[in-house]
């Protein structure tokens, strides 16, 4: 198996000694990122910040109704 690591001297010239691949960073929304992630078989274990906002109402609800009602 050849080696095929830049830069390959040709005995001339070196092609590719300057090369330097491209960086390419992907962003993607959360609705991107749980499509690909159901697409690919994998579970969230991430709770959705909204369902712990809905908690914390409700426990807060709760705690008032608890030392307002007799």
């Amino acid at each position: 198996m050849t080696d095929k690591r830049l830069p390959w001297n040709t005995g001339k010239v070196q092609i590719g000694l300057h090369y330097e691949p491209p960086t390419r960073k992907v962003v993607m929304s959360r609705d991107e990122e749980n499509l690909q992630s159901f697409l690919l078989g994998k579970q969230s274990s991430r709770v959705p910040v909204e369902a712990l906002v809905a908690i914390a109402i409700s426990m807060t609800i709760f705690a008032v109704l608890m030392i307002w009602v007799p």
